[in-house]
């Protein structure tokens, strides 16, 4: 994994994207593994309506929680 190696605290804004029908329910769980290897400022959102392929078939949903996120993250 990438943070074998990372011995600090990550503070860096991470956005984790999970689909109603394939990954919500472990977002959780990631979440905590992130946070376990020192991410610090994570945020998790479920795109409603979807399956794996979040982009392709929740593509407004998509583009708004990114773009929300960035906006948020950089009027900081």
């Amino acid at each position: 994994m990438f943070f074998n190696s990372h011995n600090d605290r990550l503070d860096v804004p991470m956005l984790v994207v999970g689909a109603e029908f394939s990954t919500a329910s472990a977002l959780p769980i990631m979440e905590r593994s992130f946070i376990a290897h020192g991410v610090t400022n994570i945020e998790t959102l479920v795109i409603e309506g979807s399956g794996h392929w979040l982009a392709e078939e929740q593509p407004e949903a998509t583009v708004q929680a990114i773009s929300t996120f960035a906006t948020n993250v950089f009027r900081k």
